[in-house]
């Protein structure tokens, strides 16, 4: 798949995997429209994109919020007139136990991981369907193939990602859609769960952005989720 002057519209692109995705599609020639909910970071993004001469529009957004995942696909509409290829990448995990995980940390980890792709997939559907293509990745991880201690919940969460892709991949045949599972990344969000690890002894965002990349490059299997850990 040529890249050159596509689409693509990535969630939580300002930081991690995000980041690194929207930087791997900008050497490739792609136009981005790139979400986050923190505006100086999706900035640096953005000009670090613009480094290889593409358009970049960045918009401060909630992915678990309709209005704001309205507002990210009508920018691209009004900027760009298509979406080639959205990539629900917007991600949140707590490391511990069940017994000491609260409902407030249930309701967020479904929210993004869930509802996030569930609300941009369906807005963008639509659009793809009339212009008969297009591509959803999903997000996914190695723990929405098998359980893990500590991530009860973020398991359920990316095991409820690789079901809603692999039922949406039946409904939809004018699109494909597929999950991509890292394992641990050196990420904010891992950090944050798993501090003082060697962190260079697991995969980079660019590492994961990279396999993303040549799974694109040689196509897409509908309903397909490609394992990208090392």
């Amino acid at each position: 798949m040529d890249l050159k002057g596509k689409i693509v519209v990535i969630t939580g692109a300002s930081r991690g995997i995000g980041k690194a995705l929207a930087q791997r599609f900008a050497r490739e020639g792609s136009n981005l429209v790139l979400c986050a909910r923190t505006k100086n970071h999706l900035e640096q993004t953005k000009k670090e994109c613009e480094k290889y001469n593409v358009r970049c529009i960045p918009v401060v957004a909630d992915v678990i919020k309709k209005e704001d995942v309205k507002k990210v696909v009508q920018t691209a509409l009004k900027t760009f007139g298509k979406i080639d290829l959205l990539i629900n990448n917007a991600g949140f995990a707590v490391y511990k136990p069940l017994i000491e995980t609260s409902e407030e940390e249930l309701d967020k980890t479904l929210d993004v991981n869930v509802r996030g792709p569930f609300l941009f997939s369906k807005e963008v559907l639509p659009i793809m369907e009339k212009q008969k293509e297009g591509v959803i990745i999903t997000v996914s991880s190695s723990s929405g193939k098998r359980g893990m201690e500590g991530l009860t919940v973020y398991c359920a969460s990316k095991f409820a990602v690789e079901g809603f892709t692999q039922s949406l991949a039946q409904e939809v045949h004018y699109a494909k859609v597929c999950t991509v599972c890292p394992g641990p990344v050196n990420t904010p969000m891992y950090r944050d769960n798993s501090p003082g690890e060697d962190y260079s002894k697991i995969d980079q965002p660019e590492d994961i952005a990279e396999r993303v990349m040549k799974i694109i490059q040689k196509g897409i299997e509908n309903g397909a989720s490609y394992n990208v850990w090392s």
